[in-house]
């Protein structure tokens, strides 16, 4: 999978990700050419938007006066669909699951995403890489060894599943960071650590 630009690509337009981030976010009620404008989109493509939403029962038209304004319909399905599937990028879940998997480890002192993932450059099958760093007194060993790579075959399967990319995983200690993965920490995202 492509993390970024998910929404765009999913839903097939800016516009409508620039205007459902606003209308799930906040509380408004706004014409469409005050949408328009806070959003710096075009007036017709915000018009169409909303006729759309209207059409999903997400949005409910108010007249006031001459003016149409339109406000979000919380109660609506639309609306909480959406807003429970917008609420996190698939990059922030893909870091959520990872933490989750390898946080019990009291072994790792960081895990680093890294890479082209971390980069926003992926491809759709680009591999998600992280670094684990073990600590100074830690052995990759024995009952460590056989329950860390249980959990990483675990992690690598759900994320072909949820996304189609896998796992790979390096793992180092505190000396290799300044050698062989040397910017690796500070470029990449912390997941733990």
């Amino acid at each position: 999978m492509i993390f970024r630009h998910f929404y765009e690509r999913a839903l097939g337009s800016k516009v409508k990700v620039k205007l459902l981030q606003r209308l799930l976010n906040e509380e408004i009620s706004a014409s469409e050419r005050e949408l328009a404008s806070m959003l710096g989109l075009s007036h017709t493509a915000v018009s169409k938007a909303m006729k759309e939403f209207h059409e999903l029962h997400l949005v409910t038209p108010v007249h006031i006066g001459s003016a149409l304004m339109w406000r979000t319909n919380k109660q609506s399905y639309a609306y909480k669909v959406l807003s429970r599937a917008m609420s996190k990028s698939p990059r922030q879940v893909m870091i959520e699951l990872v933490a989750d998997k390898l946080g019990k480890y009291r072994e790792l002192q960081k895990v680093v995403l890294f890479g082209i993932v971390a980069d926003g450059r992926e491809e759709r099958h680009s591999p998600v890489e992280l670094l684990l760093v073990l600590r100074p007194d830690a052995k990759y060993e024995g009952y460590l060894r056989h329950s860390l790579d249980r959990a990483l075959l675990e992690l690598d399967q759900e994320c072909r599943t949820l996304f189609g990319n896998g796992v790979a995983a390096h793992l180092a200690s505190e000396e290799e960071l300044s050698s062989k993965y040397k910017g690796v920490v500070e470029k990449g995202v912390q997941v733990i650590g």
